[in-house]
Formats: structure tokens, sequence, C-alpha cells
């Protein structure tokens, strides 16, 4: 693509993210530098992608720091902060993510209750499951 003249876009970003959760952290590393080298504008869907590749490779630290490159928040980016934390097994991260999610006004849908419903299974707090449902 960069030898025939034509310049990634935050759209290819996207898609490199997502092929690099399955490649491995090291490719995930490298496509992010790039994003950084060639100033690709950090949009939500972008900050986004760039936090469910971390939490995929199961670099929860680095997925936080990357959420926290820009103010913006939405549900799928909350979703997938807290999914990540849940997979990695840093549950009660999750569950502190998910108070923090509730705290900002973002509304929650079925995919973050099933990621915080999953922490709560991981760590047995079966009281703050009921409570969540």
């Amino acid at each position: 693509m960069i030898g025939a003249g034509v310049a990634p876009n935050e759209f290819t970003f996207v898609k490199l993210l997502s092929a690099s959760s399955f490649l491995g952290l090291n490719y995930g590393e490298l496509v992010h530098a790039h994003l950084m080298i060639l100033g690709i504008e950090l949009n939500l869907v972008l900050k986004t992608a760039l936090v469910d590749m971390y939490g995929k490779c199961q670099s929860m630290e680095d997925a936080a720091k990357a959420s926290k490159l820009t103010p913006d928040y939405d549900v799928f980016l909350w979703t997938v902060v807290i999914s990540g934390f849940s997979q990695s097994l840093q549950c009660r991260e999750a569950i502190a993510a998910f108070h923090e999610m509730e705290t900002s006004g973002v509304v929650t849908n079925n995919f973050t209750y099933s990621g915080i419903l999953n922490a709560c299974s991981s760590i047995l707090a079966l009281d703050l499951g009921k409570q969540i449902h």
C-alpha cells in the first residue's frame, strides 16, 4: 500500500490493529508506533481499536494507558476496557472501570454487562453481580 503511494488513514489502522490482536503484541506495538510516526489523529474509534488490541494481547497496562491518550470515552471504549480487564483476570480493575463508567454518565449496553458479570463471576462476587443485574 505504502509502496504504491497510498497513505494509510485511521480506517486502515483500525483493521491493522484488529489483525494485530491475532498476530501478537509485537505486531500491535509496531502498528501503534506507525500511528505515532505518521501523526494519525487518534479518534474514538481508533483509540477503541488500540485498547482492544492491547487487551486481547493481555497487555492491560498498555490498554489502560492508551485509553487515557484522549479524554473521549463512549460505551464501546468502556466495554473494551472492562472486557479486557476481565479476560486478563484483573477483575477488580474491571469492576473499578465499570464504576468509573457509571460515574461518568455513559450508559451501559448488553456487552458491557456481559463483561462486568464475567468479572464478578471470576472472583465469586455474587452479591455485586446481583446488584448489577
